[in-house]
């Protein structure tokens, strides 16, 4: 076996990695039960390291056959995080520390396997992970060999970009509503600007601002289990949807994480 064919399993351990770092330092609600956390988390894990598989065995098709990377695959591999992710947050709204991440989580893996693909092929560095940012640091080294018939000096530069991953370079930039939060990065909190319901961490954008939760906003947002129910003001749920407590139910009835 080439050694490059056993890359994809080094790449989905960094990748992985990668996805571990930001569930952990996401925006998150106050302290909640850290056996339900963890389980949330793991299994937003789960869908990540099947994504970051099926992207890496996507490009490593295409390359080992020198032929373009198939973007109907690419879109199936997506697909399936989604519906991964959607079911974790599915089954557990209350208990999820963050929630609406999986779009920010996935561009770094996206970033992260181009990155490596261009490293592998010769073309670019050593994979960092790269989402467009304005902040870099520049690294340059000078390096002289002889030359083999005149006895001259043959200078080469080399420059190396580290690029710091754009939702946490403490600026605004990108699609970003505000410093590192809007667009394609975490929510806003409240009070923050935003252009739609998805810049903010509530999900409700009124008037150009991020709106705090609500019984009555139609999302499922702040320590909700289900739309607008299971909280802490708001009514029970009806049956069907996650509880961790009875008095999250309508029914006052929570039977192993289920509303009844």
């Amino acid at each position: 076996m080439m050694p490059w064919a056993r890359t994809p399993h080094r790449s989905t351990t960094l990748v992985v990695l990668v996805a571990v770092a930001i569930l952990s330092t996401a925006a998150a609600a106050p302290a909640i039960a850290a056996d339900d956390a963890a389980r949330c988390t793991g299994n937003k894990l789960k869908a990540a390291a099947t994504y970051s598989r099926c992207l890496l065995k996507v490009q490593a098709r295409a390359a080992s056959r020198q032929q373009p990377v198939d973007t109907g695959k690419i879109a199936a591999c997506e697909s399936k995080m989604a519906a991964g992710w959607q079911k974790a947050e599915d089954r557990g709204a209350a208990e999820c520390p963050t929630l609406g991440d999986e779009q920010h989580v996935r561009s770094q893996f996206d970033c992260m396997s181009e990155s490596l693909s261009a490293f592998l092929a010769g073309s670019g560095p050593a994979p960092v992970c790269v989402l467009s940012s304005t902040t870099t640091t520049t690294i340059t080294t000078t390096t002289t060999q002889p030359c083999q018939n005149t006895g001259t000096i043959l200078s080469t530069t080399t420059t190396t970009m580290y690029v710091v991953p754009r939702c946490s370079n403490s600026i605004q930039d990108g699609p970003e509503t505000d410093v590192d939060c809007g667009g394609d990065c975490h929510g806003c909190p409240t009070g923050g600007p935003c252009n739609v319901g998805g810049d903010c961490a509530s999900l409700v954008c009124t008037s150009s601002v991020c709106a705090a939760p609500t019984c009555t906003d139609g999302q499922r947002n702040g320590f909700e289990s289900g739309v607008d129910c299971g909280a802490g003001g708001c009514p029970g749920c009806p049956a069907g949807v996650v509880c961790i407590d009875c008095g999250q139910c309508a029914s006052n009835h929570c039977d192993s994480n289920w509303c009844q």
